[in-house]
């Protein structure tokens, strides 16, 4: 499984070469349009912090905080969706709830990723929505998109977090993933083409909801360990 540092760390730079961009549109006087995803204010957990606690609670396949990525890097490319601290936390829990239903055989309800991300069902059920609108339901990854950000990720662990300089991004200058020569997370990582997973993506099986008690138990645990719900979606 990637480590929540490595993960956390791509999330990060995503944010910080993000901000620089928006920085330079504001010197412009360009407003950047807000969405769902986007919260009053930023949470107080950090995001590594926030990547560990759905590794622990989830149960969720190693493939699947890969595919997570893909599905924001799609974003990046095809909607110039600008990653920022006041979305990431949001983004990547539906990332990983969509992955979650379309890879995995078993899954939990949408009632419990909204505690373990600390946002309410229903607000859960509308991020979903939007996500899939923005990705135009498009979740299927190839083998080789799996396996180039599985490079990457890996990259980054071998490198214990010391990661290049790069650009923040532009819409027109976003490759898909599935080039591996040429995606916007190639340019965070030149990382080699062997991965710690399998280099074909998680297999497509009979999807069945988690069993109930077992559910309520994981439930009852993630809310003993709550995060605090950040506001209401600007």
């Amino acid at each position: 499984m990637p480590s929540a540092a490595a993960i956390a760390s791509v999330l990060t730079r995503l944010i910080d070469g993000n901000r620089r961009q928006q920085n330079a549109w504001l010197c412009l006087g360009i407003g950047s349009a807000t969405t769902r995803f986007d919260s009053a204010y930023a949470p107080e957990i950090s995001v590594q912090a926030y990547v560990e606690r759905i590794q622990k609670y989830s149960k969720v396949s190693c493939s699947v905080y890969v595919i997570a990525l893909i599905y924001i890097d799609r974003l990046i490319e095809t909607e110039g969706f600008l990653v920022t601290e006041l979305n990431v936390h949001r983004l990547f829990i539906t990332s990983i709830l969509l992955a979650a239903k379309f890879y995995d055989d078993e899954f939990f309800k949408n009632a419990f990723y909204a505690t373990l991300g600390g946002i309410d069902s229903q607000e859960m059920n509308l991020l979903e929505v939007d996500l899939l609108n923005l990705l135009k339901f498009a979740l299927f990854v190839t083998p080789d998109a799996h396996a180039a950000c599985c490079a990457h990720v890996q990259r980054c662990e071998r490198q214990s977090m010391s990661l290049p300089q790069f650009s923040p991004h532009s819409p027109s200058s976003v490759s898909s993933l599935g080039h591996t020569n040429s995606s916007y997370l190639s340019s965070v990582f030149d990382g080699p083409t062997s991965c710690w997973a399998s280099a074909t993506a998680a297999p497509v099986g009979t999807a069945t909801v988690m069993a109930s008690s077992y559910e309520q138990q994981m439930q009852q645990d993630v809310k003993a360990q709550h995060v605090h719900v950040w506001g209401q979606a600007v």
